[in-house]
Protein backbone atom coordinates (compact mmCIF):
# COMPACT_ATOMS: atom_id res chain seq x y z
CA UNK A 1 0.00 0.00 0.00
CA UNK A 2 1.39 3.45 -1.21
CA UNK A 3 1.36 5.54 2.17
CA UNK A 4 -0.18 8.84 1.55
CA UNK A 5 2.08 12.59 2.29
CA UNK A 6 -0.45 14.06 4.50
CA UNK A 7 -2.21 17.65 3.25
CA UNK A 8 -0.45 20.11 5.63
CA UNK A 9 3.29 18.99 5.01
CA UNK A 10 2.08 19.41 1.33
CA UNK A 11 1.04 22.98 1.51
CA UNK A 12 3.45 23.80 3.94
CA UNK A 13 5.79 22.67 1.67
CA UNK A 14 4.52 24.12 -1.39
CA UNK A 15 4.09 27.63 0.31
CA UNK A 16 7.80 27.53 1.51
CA UNK A 17 8.90 26.89 -1.88
CA UNK A 18 6.28 30.00 -3.12
CA UNK A 19 8.32 32.05 -0.50
CA UNK A 20 11.40 30.92 -1.37
CA UNK A 21 10.51 31.56 -5.33
CA UNK A 22 9.21 35.52 -4.11
CA UNK A 23 12.48 36.20 -2.36
CA UNK A 24 14.92 34.98 -5.01
CA UNK A 25 12.63 36.79 -7.93
CA UNK A 26 13.53 39.95 -6.25
CA UNK A 27 16.90 39.25 -5.40
CA UNK A 28 17.48 38.32 -8.67
CA UNK A 29 15.92 41.52 -10.23
CA UNK A 30 18.12 43.66 -7.66
CA UNK A 31 21.87 42.26 -8.62
CA UNK A 32 20.76 42.43 -12.52
CA UNK A 33 19.69 46.13 -11.94
CA UNK A 34 21.98 47.78 -9.32
CA UNK A 35 24.73 49.48 -11.50
CA UNK A 36 21.82 51.51 -12.92
CA UNK A 37 21.80 53.66 -9.86
CA UNK A 38 21.41 56.43 -12.60
CA UNK A 39 18.45 55.72 -14.04
CA UNK A 40 15.35 57.79 -12.99
CA UNK A 41 12.01 56.32 -12.87
CA UNK A 42 9.26 57.67 -10.91
CA UNK A 43 8.13 55.62 -7.50
CA UNK A 44 4.49 55.54 -9.12
CA UNK A 45 6.07 53.35 -12.38
CA UNK A 46 8.04 51.29 -10.16
CA UNK A 47 5.33 50.28 -7.56
CA UNK A 48 2.93 49.80 -10.84
CA UNK A 49 5.81 47.44 -12.36
CA UNK A 50 6.10 45.21 -9.08
CA UNK A 51 2.10 45.09 -8.66
CA UNK A 52 2.28 43.63 -11.82
CA UNK A 53 5.14 41.31 -10.99
CA UNK A 54 3.73 40.35 -7.54
CA UNK A 55 0.53 39.40 -9.26
CA UNK A 56 1.74 37.26 -11.97
CA UNK A 57 3.69 35.37 -9.40
CA UNK A 58 0.40 34.64 -7.66
CA UNK A 59 -2.00 33.61 -10.66
CA UNK A 60 1.03 30.86 -11.20
CA UNK A 61 1.65 29.83 -7.68
CA UNK A 62 -2.30 29.56 -7.86
CA UNK A 63 -2.49 27.36 -11.30
CA UNK A 64 0.59 25.26 -9.80
CA UNK A 65 -1.16 24.92 -6.49
CA UNK A 66 -4.84 23.91 -8.27
CA UNK A 67 -3.19 21.32 -10.10
CA UNK A 68 -1.80 19.23 -7.35
CA UNK A 69 -4.91 19.33 -5.47
CA UNK A 70 -6.20 17.79 -8.66
CA UNK A 71 -7.26 13.81 -9.04
CA UNK A 72 -4.61 11.81 -10.94
CA UNK A 73 -5.96 11.49 -14.44
CA UNK A 74 -3.17 8.71 -15.64
CA UNK A 75 -2.29 5.67 -14.42
CA UNK A 76 -4.09 3.52 -11.82
CA UNK A 77 -4.97 5.86 -9.91
CA UNK A 78 -6.82 7.44 -12.54
CA UNK A 79 -8.75 4.65 -13.56
CA UNK A 80 -10.47 4.40 -10.47
CA UNK A 81 -14.32 5.25 -11.08
CA UNK A 82 -14.39 5.91 -14.64
CA UNK A 83 -17.18 4.17 -16.24
CA UNK A 84 -17.08 2.03 -19.32
CA UNK A 85 -19.18 -0.06 -21.79
CA UNK A 86 -19.00 -4.26 -22.35
CA UNK A 87 -18.09 -4.93 -25.87
CA UNK A 88 -17.17 -8.83 -25.81
CA UNK A 89 -17.85 -11.36 -23.10
CA UNK A 90 -16.25 -14.61 -22.90
CA UNK A 91 -16.60 -17.48 -19.66
CA UNK A 92 -15.78 -15.00 -16.80
CA UNK A 93 -13.75 -12.64 -18.89
CA UNK A 94 -14.71 -9.36 -20.08
CA UNK A 95 -13.88 -6.71 -22.77
CA UNK A 96 -14.83 -3.28 -22.15
CA UNK A 97 -14.26 0.54 -23.84
CA UNK A 98 -13.46 2.72 -21.14
CA UNK A 99 -12.19 6.34 -22.99
CA UNK A 100 -11.64 5.21 -26.20
CA UNK A 101 -9.69 2.28 -24.76
CA UNK A 102 -10.68 -1.22 -25.06
CA UNK A 103 -9.62 -3.21 -21.72
CA UNK A 104 -9.38 -6.59 -20.39
CA UNK A 105 -11.70 -7.03 -17.11
CA UNK A 106 -13.39 -9.28 -14.66
CA UNK A 107 -16.63 -8.94 -12.64
CA UNK A 108 -18.25 -10.48 -9.69
CA UNK A 109 -21.35 -9.91 -11.64
CA UNK A 110 -23.10 -11.48 -14.72
CA UNK A 111 -22.41 -8.65 -17.51
CA UNK A 112 -23.95 -8.66 -21.21
CA UNK A 113 -22.70 -7.23 -23.94
CA UNK A 114 -23.54 -2.87 -23.44
CA UNK A 115 -23.90 -2.97 -19.99
CA UNK A 116 -22.56 0.22 -18.46
CA UNK A 117 -19.83 -0.46 -15.73
CA UNK A 118 -17.68 1.39 -13.50
CA UNK A 119 -13.74 0.70 -12.31
CA UNK A 120 -13.62 -0.49 -9.07
CA UNK A 121 -9.82 -1.61 -8.94
CA UNK A 122 -7.14 -2.36 -10.89
CA UNK A 123 -5.51 -5.95 -11.17
CA UNK A 124 -2.16 -6.07 -13.40
CA UNK A 125 -3.31 -5.13 -16.91
CA UNK A 126 -7.29 -6.18 -15.93
CA UNK A 127 -10.14 -4.31 -14.20
CA UNK A 128 -12.00 -5.31 -12.11
CA UNK A 129 -15.53 -4.21 -12.66
CA UNK A 130 -18.94 -4.01 -11.11
CA UNK A 131 -22.26 -3.33 -13.22
CA UNK A 132 -24.10 -0.03 -13.28
CA UNK A 133 -27.63 -0.68 -11.57
CA UNK A 134 -28.67 3.01 -11.82
CA UNK A 135 -28.83 4.19 -15.35
CA UNK A 136 -28.58 7.76 -14.20
CA UNK A 137 -25.49 7.16 -12.70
Amino acid sequence: MVEKTSGFIKSAGFILLLVSLFIFDDILIYLLFQNFYDWQVDLIYFGFGATIVLALNFGLAFAVFKSMRKRPTTGRQGMFGKTGVVLKTKNDEYWIRVQGEIWKSQSSDKLEIGDKVVIDSVDGLSLIVRNIVDPSY
